[in-house]
């Protein structure tokens, strides 16, 4: 219902058993009711070797990689703090994937004041949709990366029709926008992975800086309109 039909690639309920842990292995191993990502495949090998921890959430070969979109659902009793819990350590994964890629090859951390990772909650019992974006900074304890998780926005998919059209169609806008997010770094460091030679190639630890705040939705953005974040949409769309 959520999702529609749209060919992304993406894969429930998998736990991401590859991953460097985040805390220091002090909590449970991640596991996405739904998550979105990038085949294996496209990929170039090089970069697979010196990030892969980073990106390569499951030992399953057809299992998505550099995962960035994350779904996390609840039925009538499920508790909203146990599902905002395991959305933000999900998007903390998904934040670490992508500024990693986008940081790959380069020679000092990236800073751009955008956002690359979104997730999405559903309560079955309220029959709402809330929908959060994580960012990386390096103000962690020794300058070590911390996460930042800020609500988007929030809808109620029940009572009428605009309701339900509207909160739909923010998550499907949300999905678009992700794999826009994440095949471009792919690409990106695809390319530094040809040019440059393997030793020279380090990750980095830069960080994304936090979502501005928009005056317009994910919901009301037009087809025709090619966002580069989140941030975009009030500033240069029409």
């Amino acid at each position: 219902m959520l999702y529609g039909p749209a060919d992304i690639l993406h894969k429930e309920n998998l736990l991401f058993t590859q991953l460097e842990s985040i805390t220091d292995n002090k909590t449970v191993v991640a596991k996405p009711d739904s998550y979105d990502g990038a085949a294996l495949d496209s990929i170039d090998m090089q970069v697979q070797a010196d990030l892969g921890p980073y990106f390569i959430p499951t030992r399953f070969q057809r299992a998505p990689v550099a995962p960035n979109f994350f779904t996390e659902v609840k039925g009538p009793g499920g508790s909203p703090n146990v599902v905002k819990r395991q959305i933000t350590h999900d998007l903390s994964l998904g934040a670490r994937s992508m500024h990693q890629l986008q940081s790959y090859g380069k020679s000092e951390p990236v800073f751009d004041n955008s956002a690359y990772a979104l997730g999405v909650t559903y309560q079955a019992g309220t029959g709402t949709v809330q929908i959060y974006t994580t960012h990386v900074t390096p103000t962690g304890p020794g300058g070590s990366l911390e996460y930042h998780i800020t609500p988007v926005e929030a809808h109620l998919l029940i009572g009428n029709r605009q309701q339900y059209l509207r909160g739909v169609a923010a998550v499907r806008n949300g999905r678009e926008m992700a794999r826009e997010w994440r095949n471009g770094f792919i690409s990106a460091a695809n390319e530094r992975a040809r040019q440059v030679k393997p030793s020279t190639l380090e990750s980095s630890n830069g960080a994304a800086a936090p979502l501005a705040a928009e005056s317009r939705t994910l919901a009301d953005r037009p087809e025709e309109c090619d966002y580069d974040s989140l941030s975009d949409i009030a500033e240069e769309c029409p």
